[in-house]
């Protein structure tokens, strides 16, 4: 099933298909990912067989500012706020220990969800997401590359709006933060480093 982004009578199936174990294929703002209810194991794991990715590599949560927020320990909630509201990816250790595919030693990394998509989801439930492609290869940046190669592999595909450009990662501990990855809003960083 191919759904548009900004046809809301159709979310409902997507919410539909995620909350019941499915894998989706949509626009995480930047670029488009796999997606999966963070709380399906079953699901997480058939993404990590899709991407052929070892289950050490956790994928990144995308999620409402409170889930984010209530998961944060030893951290500037300032410069959080300032980070997820710029689209960045923040790894920070967590209160409470998460599923291994979205954690590795107590840290998972976070997205804040940024459309009203994702925003639509996400009050319901946090998601996973991790980029279309298979590992140490290019990431996929239109529909119709992705629905040649992976429309057999997602069970619902929301075509949409992507920046085209990986997001910054980042590590917070406290007031600190280390750049792990540069990206879309990297510019946005240079005013709070």
């Amino acid at each position: 099933m191919i759904i548009k982004e900004n046809d809301k009578k159709k979310w409902g199936s997507a919410l539909n298909i995620l909350q019941n174990g499915g894998v989706a294929v949509c626009p995480a703002f930047t670029i488009y990912g796999f997606s999966s209810n963070l709380f399906n194991k079953h699901a997480n794991l058939k993404i990590f067989s899709i991407k052929r990715r070892s289950s050490d590599n956790p994928f990144i949560i995308i999620a409402h500012r409170e889930f984010i927020v209530s998961q944060a320990v030893d951290v500037d909630l300032d410069i959080l706020n300032f980070l997820l509201d710029n689209a960045i990816t923040v790894i920070f250790k967590t209160k409470n220990p998460l599923p291994f595919y979205a954690s590795k030693n107590r840290e998972s990394a976070f997205r804040l969800s940024n459309t009203h998509f994702l925003k639509y989801i996400t009050r319901r439930f946090p998601i996973t997401s991790t980029s279309i492609n298979k590992t140490g290869k290019k990431q996929m940046d239109t529909i119709t590359k992705i629905c040649r190669q992976y429309s057999h592999f997602s069970d619902i595909i929301i075509n949409g709006n992507i920046k085209n450009e990986p997001s910054t990662i980042v590590r917070i501990e406290r007031d600190k933060i280390y750049i792990l990855r540069k990206g879309y809003n990297m510019i946005k960083l240079r005013g709070i480093l």
